[in-house]
Formats: structure tokens, C-alpha cells, sequence
């Protein structure tokens, strides 16, 4: 290129253009570091393979093989582990799992996959999230407690120190519910706090008042319009009441009506449990294995 018929003015224009025009360019690989991986074994870090550790950029893809390997992110303090043969994108705030198992610890993070969210409640949270197939999803407790809800945002349970449930997507559901639970009655409205999933729902539909202070099975529909009053988090519209005692034994039925806090949901509850809220199926289960977090096998389980 020939420089000696141009102006200073056009230099000048000549140099800004190509500062513009690299400027996308450092933009596009600016992604900032949010912590640092590792493992005692090799894994991959946006399909790079690496040894002992390495720097995790925002929105990095972390995957493991046969040891597993942990994140530590640097401004919040969070520890999130990735089991083995396992694979999510890493970003400052949430954990997108998409193969195997992870592991958070700590609070102001969450792990989400492609039908949930699993977000933490108390700064002591501990759980683990496994993708057991391609439509069932594992939440297990080990400390504290999560909240684990829809990718829409509807929360459907939960999960206490303890606990595991599984969840699993129902083809073509519109919303449907069946739930378990004491019928309790405060200020005109009525209210359950299912024995498996342990969130409230307020329930409408005729009838409802003859069952106050007794365990039922109802099965309906979730009204997402609705705004639930009471701290509840549905509204259910019940289509069918199954009475399946005069009374409430339950810890939580004998107090739900007074504002009882979430804490203690599921009490008296067994394995195998089941409810469906928001298209969801979610079943108890009796244990759930801890992941191996660095190699060496940290052994461990919760119960229902």
C-alpha cells in the first residue's frame, strides 16, 4: 500500500479504522477469569486438556474423565466439584450441568440443567444434582437447604438437609397436579403442604371445606395466573378429593394453618412418595450417594 499521496488527515482516518476494526477482536476474547480448576487427574477446559489445574473464564466448559474436580470461584468464595465423566459450563453465578454430577457448596450460586434450577436457601447449602437420564434429575441435601424450581421459575419443592428427590418431566403435561397432604383453613382460604415435594399450595375448588384437619390425596391442575395467598406457592384448582385420614398426625398438617415455615415439610415421609406439580413428577428417595470429589472417594449418603 502506497502512503506518500495521503493527507495527515487521511493517515489519521486510516489509523482509526483499523483500531475499530480489531477492536471486536480483544472484545471477543476478554471473558473474564471467575476462578481456577482443578483435579489429581486430567480433565478438559473448553476442550483443552489439563493437568492439575487451570484458569476458568467466565462461561468456560469444564469436563471431567475418571477423577473428578472442583471450582473455586474467586470473588464469591463458592466451591462448585464436577464428578467424574461428567460436563457443565462454569459461570459466575450458576453451573449449566449437562452430563453427570455436581456438587455446591455455599450460597449465591446455583446448578441448573435443562428442566431445572436448583438454587440454595441458606449460606450453609450443600447438595449434589445428578442427571440420572435424559429426563429424570436427582436433588439431594447433604446441609442446609434448596429451593429447586422450573426453568420458568415456578418453584415445585423444597429440598431439606437430609432429603433426596427425584424429578422427573412429563411428556405433554399442561400443569397437572396430585398432591398429598393436611387441609388447613386460614382467613377463608385452604391450604396443603405436600408430604413429598414440602412446598404450600392453596387450594379452590367445592368441597374443600369438609376436609379441613384431615389428610387427603387431591388431583388437579396448577393455576399459573393465579396469585397464591399465604405464602403459598400454587394455586391448585381440585378436580378430585381422596380422603385418606379424619385427622392430621403430621407435624407440619397440625401447624400449616399458623404460617409454618417450609423447615420441617416431608416429616413422616417414605421412600417411594410421590407428587406432580407443574408437570413435574417428584418422587423420594432413600438415599443418594456424595460424588467423588477429588479423586478420592468421599463417601456418604442422606435419607428420606
Amino acid at each position: 500500500m502506497k502512503f506518500e499521496n495521503l493527507s495527515v488527515q487521511g493517515c489519521l482516518s486510516l489509523v482509526v479504522t483499523v483500531l475499530l476494526s480489531a477492536a471486536p477482536l480483544s472484545a471477543v476474547s476478554a471473558a473474564p477469569v471467575i476462578g481456577v480448576a482443578n483435579s489429581k487427574g486430567a480433565f478438559k477446559i473448553n476442550q483443552s486438556t489439563v493437568t492439575g489445574n487451570g484458569t476458568v473464564l467466565d462461561g468456560a466448559t469444564v469436563e471431567t474423565s475418571k477423577t473428578a474436580s472442583i471450582v473455586r470461584l474467586s470473588e464469591s468464595g463458592t466451591r462448585v466439584q464436577l464428578g467424574t465423566e461428567s460436563r457443565g459450563k462454569v459461570f459466575k453465578d450458576r453451573l449449566v450441568l449437562e452430563r453427570g454430577t455436581g456438587r455446591l457448596s455455599g450460597a449465591n450460586y446455583r446448578i441448573q440443567t435443562a428442566m431445572l434450577h436448583v438454587v440454595p436457601e441458606t449460606p450453609d447449602a450443600d447438595g449434589q444434582i445428578q442427571l440420572k437420564s435424559a429426563n429424570v434429575v436427582l436433588v439431594a441435601a447433604l446441609k442446609g437447604s434448596f429451593r429447586v424450581t422450573t426453568i420458568n421459575g415456578a418453584t415445585i419443592a423444597a429440598v431439606t438437609a437430609g432429603r433426596a428427590l427425584d424429578f422427573e418431566t412429563q411428556a405433554g403435561a399442561a400443569g397437572p397436579a396430585t398432591l398429598t397432604g393436611c387441609v388447613s383453613k386460614r382467613d377463608g382460604r385452604y391450604f396443603l403442604t405436600d408430604e413429598t415435594a414440602g412446598i404450600r399450595v392453596e387450594l379452590q375448588g367445592p368441597g374443600i371445606e369438609k376436609h379441613v384437619g384431615h389428610r387427603v390425596e387431591v388431583t388437579g391442575s396448577t393455576i399459573p395466573s393465579a396469585k397464591p395467598a399465604g405464602g403459598a406457592d400454587h394455586v391448585v384448582a381440585v378436580s378430585q378429593t381422596k380422603e385418606l385420614s379424619n385427622r392430621c398426625s403430621s407435624p407440619v398438617g397440625a401447624v400449616a394453618g399458623a404460617g409454618a415455615g417450609k423447615a420441617g415439610a416431608g416429616a413422616g415421609m417414605s421412600a417411594g412418595a410421590k407428587a406432580v406439580i407443574a408437570g413435574v413428577l417428584i418422587a423420594a428417595t432413600s438415599t443418594g450417594t456424595v460424588i467423588a470429589v477429588t479423586g478420592d472417594e468421599e463417601t456418604g449418603s442422606v435419607s428420606r
